[in-house]
């Protein structure tokens, strides 16, 4: 999704001059550090034989994946308010069809 988003859509703001893209972009690279932390949270947790210890290490990476869903929503937000009305003003809708 954000690949995609990154190299196709962005791209097409960059071309005609724009930055409005630059904090979504941002926001997609630290949301692919996030899910790499999350793999690691939950491999600790599979790997944890103490049930207390892997009850307390379940909790912290419910805590964190439930914070991270609730700014991702203001990620969608944005990206629906920014970027699409973005490529609106600078493409017709003749020249999105080509993409």
């Amino acid at each position: 999704h954000a690949a995609f988003e990154d190299q196709a859509i962005h791209e097409l703001i960059r071309q005609r001059g724009s930055n409005v893209h630059v904090s979504i972009e941002a926001e997609h690279q630290d949301h692919h550090k996030k899910f790499q932390q999350f793999k690691e949270q939950l491999q600790e947790i599979l790997d944890c034989s103490d049930v207390q210890v892997r009850e307390q290490k379940g909790y912290v990476f419910y805590l964190s994946f439930r914070l991270f869903a609730s700014e991702n929503l203001k990620h969608l937000h944005d990206e629906e308010t920014l970027i699409l009305p973005e490529l609106h003003r600078l493409y017709t809708d003749d020249e999105l069809k080509q993409v």
